[in-house]
């Protein structure tokens, strides 16, 4: 049988919880409708403290709510704290307060009478303390903690101050102490959702993951990410970043899927967001929602040449899955419902084969577009604008391709290389040594121009839709502003 006014919570009340409670008592404070006067009290932690207000102020902390009169009877409260052997006295004559006391009032520790109780304050104390926390006392902690020797095992976060970081949670602890003294308990490593995080960040400090080190963020950096600002670049830079940050990665594991860049990986889809966003400037944004598998994020991410997003336990194709999409195209053009004709040119348009090459050659005099090599199995027919996104029309049009050497071609299909207005050759951000060892060299190499068809007014245009994907997926619209 159910007992009257006795919550099945505090059943859930441990020693433990008494004890804080008994550490964090202040009697000028009164506990929800509960009076510190009272006939019966308990000695906990050597001390004689009120049954039910007790037993209330330990539930709260216990986070299982808080309790009143209505809610929890003496004789409820007495039964758990002799069921934790806890010394209950008899009953006392009742000594009420002159002063009437004040009812309805939800327990706040304002201002700690030890460091004990305080390193056990209320929640509700902790996030009121929290707002008064001011730069200065953060710099004031950081100075404190100079002097505290290496914990042996790092924090997961660090804030960083004068470009020197500091362990997360004992400089918090120290800059609360310094504001009003009241702290809270750590509850383990803190993730990057958590209020003292953004209370800090709040005040113009970096806080990152361990191993993570700050950038100067941008002037006009948007207050939510956006996926379409994610670059090739700033993946690659973000796939560095996470090698510093091993416990980062492994807490922001994927479930489902992992993200490739260039055949590296593979990596969590979400970190490498995150730290791509901090390589461009843009803030840190732990709090922000990637979304499932038909995200924007996702979609943004499969359109950049070179990233793969692949289930896990999944590897890339060693081409970088340039066959697979050639065997998926061919499989959308047998099964639509154009002419047998039709298909046979598309067909041997994606293979770069057919009629496509032969008038490729034509244009080209059967060369190189860019070296002049003539030696047929060397050379690739390659679409200017991509296969994927555009209509028949310009997929057969002999103006939107090139004759290209192997090498080029892959470069060229991955926007790795472009060329400019005018046919210069613009090479992306590929390593100086590995451009040497491709044998590409701006200066010289361009499209050639010795052919009526060579640079026509329909193969610039296809060129600029090129040349502009090129740039904006390195961020490099205004370095080549005249390109």
């Amino acid at each position: 049988m159910t007992r009257a006014r006795d919550p099945k919570t505090l059943q859930d009340l441990t020693r433990d919880h008494l004890i804080a409670a008994a550490r964090a008592w202040d009697p000028n404070v009164q506990i929800s409708d509960f009076e510190n006067n009272v006939e019966r009290t308990v000695t906990i932690d050597e001390r004689s403290l009120p049954t039910k207000p007790i037993v209330a102020l330990a539930h709260e902390i216990a986070g299982l709510g808080t309790l009143s009169n209505a809610l929890m009877s003496g004789e409820a409260a007495r039964r758990r704290l002799t069921a934790l052997d806890f010394s209950v006295s008899p009953p006392i004559p009742r000594k009420r307060a002159a002063a009437e006391q004040v009812r309805g009032t939800r327990h706040l520790q304002t201002e700690p009478k030890s460091a004990a109780q305080g390193a056990r304050a209320q929640p509700l104390a902790h996030a009121r303390a929290r707002q008064e926390l001011a730069c200065d006392h953060v710099v004031a902690a950081a100075l404190a903690c100079a002097n505290l020797p290496l914990a042996p095992k790092p924090d997961t976060y660090d804030v960083w101050l004068d470009g020197k970081p500091y362990p997360f949670w004992p400089l918090y602890r120290a800059a609360m102490k310094l504001s009003r003294g009241v702290v809270r308990k750590s509850r383990g490593p803190l993730r990057g959702s958590q209020p003292e995080h953004r209370t800090i960040r709040k005040l113009g400090f970096d806080v990152l993951p361990h191993g993570i080190r700050p950038v100067r963020k941008v002037d006009d950096a948007p207050d939510k990410p956006s996926p379409g600002l994610i670059t090739v670049v700033s993946l690659r830079d973000a796939a560095v970043l996470l090698q510093h940050a091993p416990e980062f990665a492994a807490r922001r594991e994927g479930r489902t899927v992992d993200l490739w860049v260039e055949g590296n990986g593979p990596y969590p889809v979400k970190a490498m967001c995150l730290l791509a966003w901090h390589s461009l400037g843009l803030g840190w944004h732990e709090n922000w929602i990637k979304g499932g598998p038909a995200s924007q994020t996702n979609a943004h991410l499969q359109r950049l040449p070179g990233i793969e997003l692949l289930p896990k336990d999944e590897a890339p194709d060693s081409d970088g899955g340039r066959v697979r999409a050639i065997v998926e195209d061919l499989q959308e053009i047998e099964q639509s419902n154009l002419s047998e004709t039709t298909r046979k040119q598309l067909v041997d348009a994606r293979l770069g084969q057919g009629r496509y090459r032969r008038e490729l050659e034509e244009h080209w005099g059967a060369a190189c577009a860019v070296t002049g090599v003539r030696q047929r199995e060397a050379l690739r027919a390659s679409h200017i604008v991509p296969w994927k996104g555009s209509d028949n029309r310009t997929r057969l049009n002999p103006h939107n391709g090139l004759l290209l050497v192997a090498t080029l071609d892959c470069l060229f299909d991955k926007w790795l290389i472009t060329f400019g207005r005018d046919g210069e050759l613009l090479i992306g951000p590929i390593p100086l040594d590995e451009q040497r060892k491709l044998g590409l060299d701006p200066k010289t190499m361009r499209l050639r121009t010795d052919g009526d068809l060579h640079l026509t007014s329909e193969r610039l245009a296809f060129l600029e839709r090129h040349r502009g994907k090129f740039l904006e997926l390195h961020g490099w619209k205004d370095r080549f502003q005249n390109a």
